[in-house]
């Protein structure tokens, strides 16, 4: 997914100037977003990989137990330890700290001040202590740049179990909107009216010729 790649500033130095505690809690709703969908796209049974440059935990771990607890135990994170050998990795994170731009740090929700609640939202934070041992974060996996003289990188497996809660309300909105046009199709038939169609968007020309990209323009 998009994230700030700070794991990746041994070998991206404008990384250092522009980083700030901000830019992680700017990008977890899309992170969150995007994920959910790839959930959504998933039969029961299928899997799929969450992955970030990044080792910001708000960025990782905030996310992946964001989707744990919305899923309502739909879906499971996997140990994958022991399915990359060789590969030297720290475990993932159950406990970790928000701060501003400031520096000033926040451990829950009630102590954000009002003008930051936009930015820092409650799903950010950790999970409770009775949490951690159903939630299983230490699945995850953080490569350290050091460990193996490469960059930063987190990993987590995830496996959908079930329909995820969502997806019923999904299904059960979309059958009662299949049934009221059925009904009201029913209804004109018998009143002798035609139901109205509703038109298909206009359909775009294929572009034959692909799309226009300006080139990279590398800085010496």
């Amino acid at each position: 997914v998009p994230c700030t790649g700070d794991g990746t500033m041994r070998k991206n130095p404008d990384i250092w100037p522009k980083w700030n505690a901000s830019n992680g809690p700017n990008l977890h709703g899309i992170q969150y977003r995007i994920l959910k969908r790839g959930i959504e796209m998933l039969e029961v049974g299928g899997r799929l990989v969450y992955s970030t440059c990044s080792l910001n935990p708000i960025e990782d771990e905030a996310v992946i137990q964001r989707l744990l607890v919305a899923s309502e135990g739909a879906v499971q994170l996997v140990d994958i330890s022991d399915r990359l050998p060789g590969l030297k990795s720290t475990p993932g994170l159950n406990s970790w700290l928000l701060s501003d731009k400031q520096q000033n740090f926040y451990t829950k929700w009630e102590e954000v001040p009002e003008s930051l609640r936009t930015q820092i939202r409650p799903q950010m934070f950790p999970p409770s202590p009775e949490m951690v041992e159903s939630l299983h974060l230490e699945r995850c996996i953080r490569v350290l740049p050091h460990h193996q003289n490469t960059g930063g990188f987190f990993v987590a497996l995830l496996e959908k179990t079930s329909t995820c809660p969502w997806e019923s309300a999904q299904e059960k909105e979309r059958l009662y909107r299949v049934r009221k046009e059925e009904d009201e199709e029913m209804i004109a038939q018998e009143l002798g009216q035609k139901p109205e169609k509703i038109k298909e968007p206009p359909k775009k020309k294929p572009r034959f010729m692909g799309f226009r990209e300006d080139p990279y323009i590398y800085l010496q």
